[in-house]
């Protein structure tokens, strides 16, 4: 081994698996993430969400299903078809608690190639994350509509996840 990944090694391997609370000795290395551990976190797949044109305000469109146990810590929104209609605003969330919990105030006409995400003043990803205690669905809500949508909003919302089960 040249000197070089020998001092990659030292810097930065050793103390990476301290951190992890690898068990190391002076030439290999064990273990890393416990199995309990493994497929813990992950990110759905995305769902494909289309907000109707005979949409009217306080519709509900169930969109994630989620599972009792999963603390959901976000979500990730992309526009497929930016709507078009006035204005179209919508929040993410889960209607039986906080309807905007993820995200509130989605322009319905934004872009598509624009991404839009939960962020840490949301009101869900603030406290630490959404935890199910039943099996529900993370849903998009009808905020308003200024006037008729002309073309449909789509939608692909994915949820981030940690399985507490």
């Amino acid at each position: 081994m040249n000197n070089f990944f020998k001092f990659l090694k030292k810097m930065y391997l050793f103390p990476l698996n301290a951190l992890l609370g690898v068990t190391t000795t002076a030439t290999t290395a064990t273990a890393g993430v416990p199995y309990v551990g493994m497929g813990k976190v992950f990110i759905t797949q995305p769902y494909t969400v289309t907000i109707p044109s005979t949409g009217v305000t306080n519709d509900i469109v169930q969109s994630v299903p989620i599972k009792a146990g999963w603390l959901v810590l976000g979500t990730i929104i992309k526009p497929v078809t930016a709507g078009v209609g006035g204005t179209i605003t919508l929040d993410v969330g889960i209607t039986g608690g906080t309807a905007d919990g993820f995200d509130a105030a989605i322009n319905g006409e934004t872009a598509v190639g624009t991404n839009l995400q939960s962020t840490p003043s949301d009101t869900y990803p603030a406290a630490g994350g959404f935890l199910a205690a039943a099996d529900d669905t993370i849903d998009i809500l009808l905020k308003s509509i200024v006037s008729a949508i002309t073309t449909e909003p789509v939608f692909t919302i994915q949820a981030i996840v940690i399985d507490t089960n």
